[in-house]
Protein backbone atom coordinates (compact mmCIF):
# COMPACT_ATOMS: atom_id res chain seq x y z
CA UNK A 1 0.00 0.00 0.00
CA UNK A 2 1.32 3.44 -1.11
CA UNK A 3 0.04 6.38 0.89
CA UNK A 4 1.63 9.66 -0.87
CA UNK A 5 0.62 13.02 -0.94
CA UNK A 6 -2.44 13.54 -3.03
CA UNK A 7 -4.07 9.59 -3.07
CA UNK A 8 -2.71 6.21 -1.87
CA UNK A 9 -2.58 3.49 -3.63
CA UNK A 10 -4.05 0.02 -3.02
CA UNK A 11 -2.24 -3.11 -4.85
CA UNK A 12 -2.46 -6.49 -4.39
CA UNK A 13 0.07 -8.78 -5.38
CA UNK A 14 1.46 -12.16 -5.41
CA UNK A 15 5.17 -12.16 -6.13
CA UNK A 16 5.92 -10.07 -8.93
CA UNK A 17 2.09 -10.27 -10.30
CA UNK A 18 -0.26 -7.22 -9.66
CA UNK A 19 -3.82 -8.79 -9.18
CA UNK A 20 -5.34 -5.69 -7.89
CA UNK A 21 -4.99 -1.85 -8.31
CA UNK A 22 -6.87 1.11 -6.71
CA UNK A 23 -6.76 4.94 -6.42
CA UNK A 24 -7.85 5.78 -3.13
CA UNK A 25 -8.35 9.68 -2.99
CA UNK A 26 -6.92 10.18 0.33
CA UNK A 27 -3.50 11.42 1.16
CA UNK A 28 -0.98 13.35 3.01
CA UNK A 29 -2.56 16.55 2.00
CA UNK A 30 -5.90 15.71 3.28
CA UNK A 31 -4.67 14.73 6.43
CA UNK A 32 -3.01 17.80 6.95
CA UNK A 33 -5.92 19.38 6.11
CA UNK A 34 -7.96 17.82 8.71
CA UNK A 35 -5.21 18.80 12.11
CA UNK A 36 -5.11 22.60 10.30
CA UNK A 37 -8.77 22.67 10.49
CA UNK A 38 -9.16 20.66 14.01
CA UNK A 39 -6.24 22.61 15.74
CA UNK A 40 -6.68 25.90 13.76
CA UNK A 41 -3.11 26.03 12.34
CA UNK A 42 -2.16 26.55 8.77
CA UNK A 43 -1.75 23.80 6.59
CA UNK A 44 2.15 24.21 6.34
CA UNK A 45 2.17 23.96 10.43
CA UNK A 46 0.01 21.26 10.61
CA UNK A 47 2.45 19.35 8.04
CA UNK A 48 5.17 20.33 10.10
CA UNK A 49 3.66 19.37 13.79
CA UNK A 50 3.55 16.04 11.97
CA UNK A 51 6.89 15.34 10.69
CA UNK A 52 8.34 16.78 14.59
CA UNK A 53 6.06 14.31 16.39
CA UNK A 54 6.98 11.26 13.81
CA UNK A 55 10.26 11.97 14.63
CA UNK A 56 9.59 12.41 18.18
CA UNK A 57 7.64 9.15 18.25
CA UNK A 58 10.52 6.17 18.83
CA UNK A 59 11.74 7.79 21.94
CA UNK A 60 8.30 8.22 23.23
CA UNK A 61 7.03 5.15 22.82
CA UNK A 62 10.35 3.78 24.55
CA UNK A 63 9.87 5.68 27.33
CA UNK A 64 6.51 5.06 27.50
CA UNK A 65 7.33 1.21 27.48
CA UNK A 66 9.78 1.63 30.16
CA UNK A 67 6.92 3.08 32.42
CA UNK A 68 4.59 0.56 32.10
CA UNK A 69 6.97 -2.32 32.43
CA UNK A 70 7.66 -0.63 35.87
CA UNK A 71 4.68 -0.82 36.31
CA UNK A 72 3.78 -4.26 35.15
CA UNK A 73 6.54 -4.86 37.38
CA UNK A 74 5.43 -3.71 40.49
CA UNK A 75 1.62 -5.37 40.24
CA UNK A 76 1.30 -8.32 42.60
CA UNK A 77 1.34 -11.94 40.53
CA UNK A 78 -2.33 -12.20 40.34
CA UNK A 79 -3.33 -9.10 38.85
CA UNK A 80 -0.42 -9.68 36.84
CA UNK A 81 -1.72 -12.71 35.84
CA UNK A 82 -5.54 -11.11 35.17
CA UNK A 83 -4.43 -8.60 32.16
CA UNK A 84 -2.45 -9.42 28.81
CA UNK A 85 1.27 -8.97 29.52
CA UNK A 86 1.09 -6.66 25.89
CA UNK A 87 -1.85 -4.44 27.55
CA UNK A 88 -0.86 -1.07 26.49
CA UNK A 89 2.85 -1.45 25.44
CA UNK A 90 4.26 0.56 22.93
CA UNK A 91 6.67 -0.14 20.07
CA UNK A 92 8.34 -3.56 20.77
CA UNK A 93 10.81 -5.79 18.71
CA UNK A 94 9.57 -7.63 15.70
CA UNK A 95 11.48 -10.49 17.79
CA UNK A 96 8.21 -10.20 20.96
CA UNK A 97 5.71 -9.55 17.99
CA UNK A 98 4.90 -13.23 17.12
CA UNK A 99 4.67 -14.13 20.55
CA UNK A 100 1.74 -11.36 21.23
CA UNK A 101 0.40 -11.61 17.86
CA UNK A 102 -3.01 -11.58 19.44
CA UNK A 103 -2.95 -8.28 20.65
CA UNK A 104 -0.62 -6.67 18.13
CA UNK A 105 -0.07 -6.68 14.54
CA UNK A 106 3.38 -9.05 13.95
CA UNK A 107 6.13 -8.32 12.00
CA UNK A 108 6.97 -10.04 8.34
CA UNK A 109 10.48 -10.90 6.56
CA UNK A 110 11.16 -10.81 3.10
CA UNK A 111 10.90 -6.70 1.89
CA UNK A 112 12.87 -5.22 4.42
CA UNK A 113 11.51 -2.45 6.86
CA UNK A 114 10.69 -2.17 10.35
CA UNK A 115 7.61 -4.40 11.62
CA UNK A 116 4.37 -2.57 12.59
CA UNK A 117 3.07 -3.28 16.14
CA UNK A 118 -0.54 -1.97 17.57
CA UNK A 119 -0.57 1.01 18.98
CA UNK A 120 -0.65 1.11 22.79
CA UNK A 121 -4.39 1.28 24.55
CA UNK A 122 -3.61 5.09 26.68
CA UNK A 123 -3.89 5.95 22.98
CA UNK A 124 -7.80 5.23 22.79
CA UNK A 125 -8.29 8.21 25.86
CA UNK A 126 -10.28 11.24 25.29
CA UNK A 127 -8.28 13.70 23.24
CA UNK A 128 -7.29 16.77 25.87
CA UNK A 129 -8.77 20.16 25.48
CA UNK A 130 -6.69 22.73 23.56
CA UNK A 131 -7.82 25.94 22.32
CA UNK A 132 -7.86 26.91 18.68
CA UNK A 133 -4.11 27.77 17.38
CA UNK A 134 -2.60 27.10 20.76
CA UNK A 135 -0.92 23.31 21.21
CA UNK A 136 -0.25 21.75 24.56
CA UNK A 137 3.74 21.56 25.38
CA UNK A 138 3.82 18.23 25.84
CA UNK A 139 4.57 15.90 22.53
CA UNK A 140 2.47 12.85 24.13
CA UNK A 141 -0.64 15.35 24.33
CA UNK A 142 -0.20 16.93 20.89
CA UNK A 143 0.01 13.28 19.50
CA UNK A 144 -3.36 12.77 21.15
CA UNK A 145 -4.84 15.71 19.67
CA UNK A 146 -3.78 14.97 15.65
CA UNK A 147 -4.24 11.55 15.77
CA UNK A 148 -8.24 12.73 17.20
CA UNK A 149 -7.86 14.87 14.44
CA UNK A 150 -6.93 12.41 11.34
CA UNK A 151 -10.17 10.43 12.65
CA UNK A 152 -12.36 10.56 9.58
CA UNK A 153 -9.78 11.14 6.59
CA UNK A 154 -8.23 7.54 8.29
CA UNK A 155 -11.87 6.18 8.36
CA UNK A 156 -12.38 6.95 5.20
CA UNK A 157 -9.03 5.67 3.69
CA UNK A 158 -9.27 2.28 6.03
CA UNK A 159 -13.46 1.79 4.44
CA UNK A 160 -12.05 2.03 1.35
CA UNK A 161 -9.60 -0.64 1.68
CA UNK A 162 -11.85 -2.57 3.40
CA UNK A 163 -14.03 -2.72 -0.14
CA UNK A 164 -11.06 -3.17 -2.12
CA UNK A 165 -10.44 -6.16 0.18
CA UNK A 166 -14.04 -7.69 0.35
CA UNK A 167 -14.22 -7.71 -3.90
CA UNK A 168 -10.06 -8.72 -4.49
CA UNK A 169 -11.10 -12.03 -2.15
CA UNK A 170 -14.70 -12.13 -3.09
CA UNK A 171 -13.11 -12.44 -6.86
CA UNK A 172 -9.59 -14.86 -5.94
CA UNK A 173 -11.02 -17.00 -2.96
CA UNK A 174 -8.17 -19.12 -2.65
CA UNK A 175 -5.85 -16.25 -2.18
CA UNK A 176 -6.50 -14.15 0.74
CA UNK A 177 -5.28 -11.06 1.41
CA UNK A 178 -1.83 -12.10 4.15
CA UNK A 179 -0.17 -8.97 4.84
CA UNK A 180 0.18 -4.95 4.12
CA UNK A 181 3.48 -3.22 3.28
CA UNK A 182 3.42 0.51 3.43
CA UNK A 183 5.21 2.65 0.93
CA UNK A 184 5.39 6.42 0.18
CA UNK A 185 5.85 9.51 2.17
CA UNK A 186 3.61 8.85 4.61
CA UNK A 187 4.68 5.68 5.53
CA UNK A 188 7.26 7.39 8.10
CA UNK A 189 4.21 7.83 9.92
CA UNK A 190 4.14 4.64 11.98
CA UNK A 191 1.65 5.38 14.26
CA UNK A 192 -0.42 5.91 10.96
CA UNK A 193 -0.04 2.37 9.67
CA UNK A 194 -0.39 0.95 13.10
CA UNK A 195 -3.40 2.28 12.62
CA UNK A 196 -4.71 1.04 9.22
CA UNK A 197 -3.04 -2.40 10.43
CA UNK A 198 -5.08 -2.89 13.74
CA UNK A 199 -8.13 -2.07 11.89
CA UNK A 200 -7.75 -4.45 8.52
CA UNK A 201 -6.63 -6.95 11.21
CA UNK A 202 -3.49 -7.64 9.34
CA UNK A 203 0.70 -8.13 9.70
CA UNK A 204 2.11 -5.00 8.44
CA UNK A 205 5.73 -3.42 7.81
CA UNK A 206 7.06 -0.50 6.74
CA UNK A 207 8.93 -1.47 3.25
CA UNK A 208 12.10 -0.02 2.83
CA UNK A 209 13.30 0.01 -1.30
CA UNK A 210 16.60 0.71 -0.61
CA UNK A 211 17.18 -2.58 1.34
CA UNK A 212 18.99 -4.43 -1.12
CA UNK A 213 20.89 -1.82 -2.97
CA UNK A 214 24.63 -1.81 -2.29
CA UNK A 215 25.86 0.80 0.82
CA UNK A 216 29.30 1.31 -1.42
CA UNK A 217 29.04 5.16 -0.68
CA UNK A 218 29.05 7.04 2.60
CA UNK A 219 25.89 9.01 2.25
CA UNK A 220 25.70 11.15 5.57
CA UNK A 221 22.07 11.77 7.43
CA UNK A 222 22.60 15.25 6.32
CA UNK A 223 21.23 14.36 3.16
CA UNK A 224 18.20 13.49 4.10
CA UNK A 225 18.75 10.08 3.41
CA UNK A 226 19.39 7.65 6.38
CA UNK A 227 20.18 4.11 6.02
CA UNK A 228 19.63 2.87 9.25
CA UNK A 229 15.92 3.71 8.55
CA UNK A 230 13.53 2.39 6.10
CA UNK A 231 13.02 4.98 2.96
CA UNK A 232 9.29 3.97 2.10
CA UNK A 233 9.27 7.41 0.17
CA UNK A 234 11.39 6.37 -2.36
CA UNK A 235 9.80 3.87 -3.43
CA UNK A 236 7.96 5.18 -6.65
CA UNK A 237 11.74 6.58 -7.86
CA UNK A 238 13.69 3.49 -7.38
CA UNK A 239 10.52 1.26 -8.92
CA UNK A 240 11.04 3.47 -12.18
CA UNK A 241 14.53 2.98 -11.82
CA UNK A 242 14.28 -0.52 -12.30
CA UNK A 243 11.62 -0.31 -15.04
CA UNK A 244 12.24 -2.59 -17.74
CA UNK A 245 14.84 -1.41 -20.38
CA UNK A 246 13.66 -1.34 -23.92
CA UNK A 247 16.65 -3.73 -26.37
CA UNK A 248 18.34 -2.78 -29.12
CA UNK A 249 18.30 -4.41 -32.06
Amino acid sequence: MGIGWKSSRAIIAEGQRILFARSIPVGGEHLNRAVAQALGIGAEEAKLLRIKLCQAQPALDENRARQEINAAQAKPADAEAASPASEGFALLSASLAAAEKDRRVGGIDGVGGVAVAAPPAALTAPAPKSAKGKLPADPAEQIVLVEEALHEPLGRLIDELGLCRRYYEATFQNKPVEKLVFVGGEAKQRRLCQHVAREMQLAAQVGDPLVRMGRISEIGIESGIDRRQPQPGWATAIGLSLGPVSKRS
